[in-house]
């Protein structure tokens, strides 16, 4: 007694469709990867011990603060990793602190993809990202922020 053969032959339909789909996976890895490849951080920062009559926004920082900013570009990949490694120390915020986070730096982060990031950076531990807020689990970035900006004006660590 013979056993039935069983055989799968696609259609080129099919081929076609299973090609097109593992195209479509290998570009989302590629624009994935392209990401998280940074090109540079530009940080713009005053001193975190500034005291102001009222909050400063992110959005209201460069005209609040305007000759008092000092701003540092990183293109360093030690310095750009350490960066990183402070800012994925964050639990989310409850509520969102966007409109009343007292703004001490702008952290701009620039990928090779061409897209960027923006953090802003409160007094405190606060911390907002497109609207999201945050808080740092320690004051490591605040000191890192300053260190970093405090020597500097308009200046570039590579």
């Amino acid at each position: 007694m013979s056993t039935p053969s069983l055989s799968f032959r696609p259609s080129r339909s099919s081929l076609l469709i299973i090609l097109l789909l593992i195209n479509c996976q290998c570009l989302a890895q590629k624009h994935k990867k392209n990401r998280n490849e940074i090109s540079k951080i530009i940080i713009k920062a005053v001193s975190f011990g500034i005291s102001t009559e009222s909050n400063v926004t992110c959005n209201n920082f460069e005209s609040s603060f305007s000759r008092r900013i000092n701003t540092v570009e990183i293109v360093d990949s030690v310095v750009i990793k350490t960066l990183i490694e402070e800012l994925s120390y964050t639990e989310e915020f409850p509520s969102n602190i966007t409109d009343f986070l007292d703004t001490r730096a702008k952290i701009e982060i620039f990928y090779k993809s061409g897209e960027f990031d923006l953090y802003c950076l409160g007094k405190m531990r606060y911390l907002t990202n497109n609207n999201k807020s945050m808080v740092l689990k320690s004051t490591v970035l605040n000191q890192l922020v300053d260190s970093l900006t405090s020597s500097t004006r308009n200046s570039s660590l590579r």
